[in-house]
């Protein structure tokens, strides 16, 4: 007779094969390089493992893929699919303590760790640049243009400068989302953002 055997040690098996869409999507648009662009790495770059659009390209898929805690880049880490789109099969990926001196970048000069810097007004902008882009694309693509006629949209992202403390900020450092007033003809990365 045959001999039958189970085994349930599954060897690397991945939960996260959406991953690679969301890869195909960042690299259309650009949105982790346009992150990217708007950080400085004062790290000793003959020591550098992971790139900041690295770093960038490994917390938002791992946000996306609705792992929210950098805690759970500790495993994450390992996740074949996770590597496989960094372009890092078989190496692993930053952890969480590299992953959260790049969530606390304003903390440059608080001590020696943290070795990234941002600006805080670009990465704003990178809001507009990206929904100027699904707008043009939506457009070309025969989809309702975003801008048929003098239009009110709200882009809406956490300005929050709290000086780092971690704390969540309130008041006049809460979430503030951002208008845009298109107008037909005029490049919504060019328009002016105001606080609502």
């Amino acid at each position: 007779g045959r001999k039958l055997v189970g085994a349930f040690d599954g060897g690397a098996i991945t939960s996260n094969g959406g991953v690679g869409l969301l890869a195909g999507a960042d690299r259309r648009i650009g949105l982790s390089s346009r992150f990217a662009a708007c950080f400085r790495d004062l790290r000793d770059g003959t020591r550098i493992t992971h790139t900041i659009a690295d770093l960038l390209r490994q917390r938002i898929f791992g946000l996306a893929l609705g792992h929210e805690d950098l805690i759970d880049h500790d495993a994450l880490r390992h996740d074949p699919a996770l590597t496989a789109v960094l372009d890092k099969p078989g190496d692993a990926l930053a952890g969480k303590s590299t992953l959260n001196r790049l969530e606390h970048a304003s903390k440059i000069d608080v001590d020696r760790h943290h070795k990234f810097d941002h600006v805080p007004d670009a990465i704003e902008g990178v809001y507009v640049e990206v929904y100027a882009l699904v707008s043009r694309h939506r457009a070309a693509v025969g989809g309702r243009t975003s801008i048929r006629r003098r239009e009110r949209h709200v882009l809406s992202g956490n300005a929050t400068r709290d000086g780092g403390s971690g704390a969540m900020a309130t008041g006049a450092n809460a979430h503030t989302p951002a208008s845009v007033i298109a107008t037909p003809g005029i490049n919504p990365s060019r328009a002016c953002l105001r606080q609502i």
